[in-house]
């Protein structure tokens, strides 16, 4: 299954499950291209989400002046996120000169998390800031391991991550 989405101003998300328990994203190719001033684009934005599952997907996201678009998105969310065997990709430019964050996983807001991120190629590139995963007060615990991560923007990091309990 193929969601290729170019737009050139507003919010684009690939999918964008809210308040769903047990989501499972596989298989799929998820493409968002386009220029991001002041708006959102996400190949995956789940909010309020509770054990969820992305596996073995392409997803990517080539974007201009964007500095709210990430590849993989969530918030709030409970019980366990699941991110497996993924390509993610986050390609982003400024044409103003400003930097651009272009993180390929972010997390935050969490309640009762526990995050598992696991044998994924990231890569984010771009002429600001951006984390290849950035993972903020998940109160669970979780594991991140053998990941292939490769950040090329000016000042990001490949793990990004507040108060997880392990990491591998």
């Amino acid at each position: 299954f193929t969601i290729n989405f170019g737009s050139a101003g507003g919010n684009a998300y690939g999918f964008n499950p809210t308040n769903v328990n047990g989501t499972t994203i596989k298989h799929t190719k998820i493409i968002i291209e386009g220029n991001s001033v002041d708006s959102t684009k996400n190949a995956i934005y789940i909010i309020r989400g509770i054990n969820t599952t992305i596996f073995n997907n392409t997803l990517q996201t080539n974007t201009t002046n964007g500095s709210n678009s990430h590849v993989i998105t969530e918030l709030l969310t409970t019980g366990s996120l699941n991110i497996t065997q993924n390509f993610i990709k986050h390609g982003a430019k400024s044409i103003f000169g400003s930097a651009v964050q272009s993180n390929g996983i972010v997390t935050g807001g969490n309640v009762n998390l526990n995050v598992f991120i696991i044998n994924n190629t990231i890569i984010t590139e771009g002429n600001g800031g951006g984390n290849g995963i950035s993972i903020t007060s998940p109160s669970g615990g979780g594991i991140i391991r053998d990941n292939f991560i490769n950040v090329t923007s000016s000042f990001g990091t490949a793990i990004a991550a507040i108060a997880l309990t392990t990491v591998n």
